[in-house]
């Protein structure tokens, strides 16, 4: 799992492609689960939406590289 830290909460993406969208608290530890992605497209904030898309991006470039 590969995490970002954005302006909704955390983003974890699976090895299969879901972002799982965390709710943390002022110090940074997560309270609860918000909501499960299949499509990054679907994430509302659109700051978060774009740097998660960019993330996957460079996933599947290092996956296809072999280097994950």
């Amino acid at each position: 799992m590969k995490t970002f830290i954005g302006n909704d909460g955390q983003y974890e993406i699976d090895d299969n492609g879901n972002v799982i969208q965390w709710m943390v608290d002022s110090l940074g530890k997560i309270t609860g689960k918000i909501k499960e992605y299949k499509d990054a497209a679907k994430i509302p904030n659109p700051f978060d939406r774009e740097a998660v898309k960019n993330m996957l991006k460079l996933l599947r470039i290092y996956h296809f590289s072999g280097r994950c």
